[in-house]
């Protein structure tokens, strides 16, 4: 509601404001700033007293990367990409949906550098082997696992919906394999690109 007082002979009003920003909205991150203009009118119409008054929204920046399809949840942050009893060349596809708010980078990193290793003990060597190697692919470009974390993707645009695709083939060997559990853990790090 308006108020309207006279302190020390000049009249004041208060006035209460509400921004409604609707949920959801896709804005680039930054300040954003308006100015409305008010105006105070006596019982005949007579402009009193004239004021902007500027609005100001903060809009954090954010990203997310989700691991799944779009018709999954999308609250997957982790997957685990099964082979089963993996006698033979295989392939698995996860897919990955990237959203931000600013420029982003899509990093990666293999915590045993691009191989399954052997889970737990294993027996002596006797020529087999306690790795299996396989492949990467992110959007349809090979990647090496071998290196340190490595941006694979830059987004262009500061508001960014992303879906690609990974992907994992792997080579294993009967005969040189020990029998066990292998595996690798692939980290997808998302962050403002400066």
């Amino acid at each position: 509601g308006i108020e309207i007082a006279v302190d020390e002979g000049l009249p004041y009003f208060q006035q209460s404001l509400t921004l409604k920003i609707s949920a959801g909205q896709k804005v680039a991150a930054g300040t954003y700033r308006s100015f409305i203009n008010s105006s105070l009118y006596t019982v005949e119409g007579r402009c009193i007293h004239r004021q902007p008054i500027q609005i100001s929204v903060e809009v954090a920046d954010y990203q997310r990367i989700f691991l799944g399809n779009a018709q999954e949840t999308r609250s997957l942050t982790h997957r685990i990409l099964d082979f089963g009893e993996a006698q033979a060349t295989a392939t698995r596809t996860v897919g990955l949906q990237i959203e931000s708010n600013e420029s982003c980078e899509l990093s990666i990193f293999s915590m045993h550098a691009g191989k399954l290793v052997l889970k737990g003990l294993y027996g002596p060597d006797e020529g087999r082997s306690s790795c299996i190697p396989y492949d990467f692919w992110v959007g349809g470009e090979k990647v090496s696992l071998r290196d340190i974390p490595q941006t694979i993707w830059v987004s262009g645009e500061k508001l960014c919906q992303k879906n690609l695709e990974a992907i994992v083939r792997i080579y294993p060997d009967v005969t040189l394999n020990w029998a066990g559990v292998y595996e690798d853990e692939i980290i997808f790090s998302l962050k403002r690109a400066y």
